[in-house]
């Protein structure tokens, strides 16, 4: 009798085979959303959140959800998740809307996402993102600093540069900038490096955007393109 169990132990195990071991499967990953649009939601204490997704297969960015979420200094800080499944390939983008709530009351405050974009309400309508160094409110005054330094930045120019206004009536912007100013930077004594100065020009549109520069005494020629240019303010200065 027991010869004959262990037989058909043996012709089951043939039967069915050896499947060896497991295959360990790793758990979906967590990954950060990319979010591009926010809107109000059902009711105060949500958000619909346009976001842009891995795809094509909803596998590369599954449940999308609310992370970490804070409350500081009166705004509303939140990371916006997805679970992406380990090897689906991902190589296209699509669009997803999701409505998340939150615990606590965000209906008109400033929402602080994946600790980089700074969303505001506006006008009670909808949600506008803030520029990253400007703010949600950039100051109405075209030629305030803010301005200058913003197109500095867009233009990367050395830390520590150096500008002098030469103009500035909201459509025109004359700005003399001197990279070498912060060259030798601190604890170097004997440092020298001679002035690098350019004259730029700027017209307004949405920004300052530099249309013409250079080296040399009086106007540009590239400035015989923008006939509206009030010439007057550089047919008279001496090189930079």
């Amino acid at each position: 009798m027991l010869a004959s169990l262990a037989g058909l132990v043996t012709l089951v195990a043939c039967a069915t085979g050896d499947p060896g071991p497991l295959r360990s499967v790793p758990p979906p990953a967590p990954s950060q959303a990319e979010v591009v649009g926010v809107h109000p939601g059902p009711d105060e204490r949500s958000v619909v959140l346009d976001l842009r997704l891995l795809g094509p297969d909803p596998a590369c960015g599954r449940d999308p959800r609310l992370g970490v979420v804070s409350d500081e200094a009166g705004l509303v800080f939140a990371n916006i998740v997805v679970d992406v499944e380990p090897d689906v390939a991902c190589d296209e983008y699509r669009s997803v809307s999701v409505t998340v709530s939150f615990d606590m009351v965000v209906s008109g405050r400033v929402l602080v996402l994946n600790n980089s974009q700074t969303w505001e309400l506006i006008d009670g309508a909808d949600y506008q993102l803030c520029a990253e160094r400007l703010g949600c409110h950039p100051p109405a005054d075209r030629c305030d600093r803010a301005w200058i330094d913003e197109l500095l930045f867009q233009a990367d120019t050395p830390q520590h540069t150096y500008t002098n206004t030469v103009h500035c009536d909201q459509t025109w912007l004359v700005l003399e900038i001197n990279t070498n100013a912060g060259a030798c930077g601190a604890g170097r004594p004997g440092c020298s490096a001679p002035p690098n100065t350019r004259r730029v020009f700027y017209e307004w549109r949405d920004r300052w955007v530099a249309i013409a520069g250079g080296q040399d005494a009086g106007c540009p020629a590239e400035l015989d393109d923008y006939p509206a240019f009030p010439t007057e303010v550089c047919a008279g200065l001496p090189a930079p």
